[in-house]
Formats: structure tokens, sequence, C-alpha cells
């Protein structure tokens, strides 16, 4: 779905809490906010769907952040940051 004028994000996160407070932050200022929780869902969406940013902790254990990336990245789409 398209939200014209607006920031599209991709929050990924394997913390339920974590992910709620995120979300609920960044819809407060006005920005459609999805939710990746595990790897095989994170890379799908992030491919599949035309974000403006994404969000991932470093430091998270099951996170795979960097691979997350790497698959992105060998899709086509573009990643600035990782």
């Amino acid at each position: 779905m398209d939200h014209p004028g607006r920031v599209r994000v991709l929050v990924v996160e394997d913390s339920v809490r974590m992910a709620a407070v995120t979300r609920r932050g960044l819809e407060e200022r006005a920005s459609p906010v999805d939710v990746a929780a595990n790897g095989h869902r994170r890379v799908v969406m992030a491919v599949e769907y035309n974000y403006d940013v994404g969000s991932a902790r470093v430091h998270a254990a099951r996170s795979g952040r960097f691979e997350v990336c790497r698959r992105v990245r060998a899709a086509g789409r573009l990643v600035r940051r990782c």
C-alpha cells in the first residue's frame, strides 16, 4: 500500500515489546510502519515492498541484520547503510 507524502518504515525486531514501542513512536509521527520479526520475513518484506527507511538493532543476537542487508542488496534494492 502506498502512502503519498509519508515515509514508509520497516522495523526489524524480534522482541514483541520493542517492536510495539518502536511502532507506536513512529506512527505517532504519521509514518506507516511494518514489523518483521523473523529472518525470512525480513528479507521478503524488504525486497517485495518499497520502504523508505529500515531499522534494526546491530547487537541483537538473532537479528541477522547484516545478512538481511546482503540479501536485499543482492535483490537489487538500495541499502545505504548496514
